[in-house]
């Protein structure tokens, strides 16, 4: 099948995709309008979004709509099954670091203490210590909001990039996806390649936003840019939002304990694979994480 080409900027990234042509016209309106309503929602940096006006309404029970509860309850969830490392509360030390509305980057910043996030949940009710960002799994989220959406259109085929976060379709007749897996220390090697028919790959690494000594992947416990990894990517089935959150949540634990915490969170989530490269340039790979590496 004849695949067609589009990008548009949304989400704080530059978001690619490809779709038949018999549906590009429609889809492509549709896939836009999705992510333009994502980020009007659930920026930190828009303040009319929900999220911001939650950050308005600390300590405070606070009513939201079903979406945004499930969100919330999910972002809760995940920072229970890894024990904190991967915290949603990190918006006062980035904003700190000079990551705000404006992208007022500092090249360094004097440490400051972080209460690390707690989440309370009600029926249709929440309340936060601190304020919130839901970047960790934002365009996973949004990838899974697209496919539901490329389902309703009867769309089969497609692949859609969301800043190296991907969702991806293909029949059995048609050939699989080839997607690279990039080394971010130069943008002219390559560690590896991968090819699938379906599902999500999603990948951490701040290399493409990093300034000064600063970056947007935290250890909570030091509230310091996380330093153990180069890049981290996961393989998943079911979900892009949770595939998105588990490549951050691995870029922020240890290198060392990159087995034990795969092993963790498979218990939770059965489909996922991950791929994880140390600073040091060490590689790990889970068993069935579909791909074939390069020889160095």
């Amino acid at each position: 099948m004849r695949l067609k080409s589009g990008e548009f900027e949304a989400l704080g990234t530059t978001i690619m995709y490809e779709l038949p042509e018999a549906f590009f016209k429609t889809s492509s309106q549709a896939i836009k309008t999705e992510a333009e309503r994502i980020e009007a929602k659930f920026s930190r940096f828009i303040e009319t979004s929900d999220v911001c006006q939650l950050n308005k309404h600390l300590n405070e029970w606070v009513e939201v709509d079903a979406e945004f509860y499930f969100l919330l309850k999910t972002a809760h969830t995940l920072q229970t099954i890894s024990h904190d490392q991967l915290n949603f509360g990190t918006t006062t030390l980035l904003e700190h670091w000079g990551y705000d509305a404006g992208y007022n980057l500092k090249a360094q910043a004097p440490a400051i203490a972080v209460e690390p996030l707690e989440i309370k949940l009600k029926p249709g009710l929440v309340k936060i210590n601190v304020p919130l960002d839901l970047g960790a799994f934002g365009k996973g989220y949004f990838l899974d909001q697209v496919c539901e959406i490329l389902k309703a259109h009867n769309v089969e085929t497609f692949m859609v990039n969301a800043g190296g976060d991907i969702s991806f379709k293909t029949k059995s007749t048609e050939p699989p996806f080839k997607f690279f897996l990039e080394d971010p220390r130069t943008q002219k090697r390559l560690i590896g390649e991968c090819e699938r028919r379906h599902g999500f790959l999603c990948a951490s690494s701040p290399s493409k936003r990093k300034w000064g000594v600063f970056h947007h992947l935290i250890k909570t416990k030091s509230a310091q840019p996380a330093e153990d990894y180069l890049i981290t990517y996961v393989q998943g089935e079911d979900s892009g939002l949770i595939a998105d959150a588990l490549s951050t949540a691995f870029f922020v634990s240890n290198f060392k304990n990159i087995e034990a915490n795969f092993a963790a969170y498979k218990t939770h989530f059965p489909s996922i694979e991950v791929l994880g490269v140390s600073a040091e340039g060490q590689i790990w790979r889970s068993s069935n994480f579909e791909g074939t590496l390069y020889k160095a």
